[in-house]
């Protein structure tokens, strides 16, 4: 059985990563409180798409990229989601001292 993340690092802040089943959306990230919320009733793969895709609002939110549109968000999104799963072993120590 798949593990859940349960916290991410974001520009130095740390986020909680909260699975619940009363939201809408397949995610939302407040940063006020650092915390995302996932909904707990989708898949892993949309879970960890969607924890991507709110680390990169957390980013934008962060970084005063309100030029970014959510429309870019999400292709942004689901590139690097595509090139992460599909190249895991490249990124297995990414970042890492060897």
């Amino acid at each position: 059985m798949a593990v859940d993340i349960t916290k991410v690092k974001i520009l130095g802040y740390i986020y909680e990563i909260h699975y619940v089943d009363n939201i809408a959306d397949c995610g939302q990230a407040d940063c006020a409180q650092q915390v995302i919320r996932v909904n707990n009733k989708i898949t892993k793969q949309q879970k960890d798409s969607t924890i991507l895709h709110e680390i990169i609002e957390v980013l934008r939110y962060q970084l005063g990229l309100d030029e970014l549109s959510h429309k870019y968000i999400m292709a942004i999104e689901t590139g690097l989601f595509a090139v992460l799963s599909e190249n895991k072993e490249m990124f297995a120590n990414f970042g890492k001292e060897i």
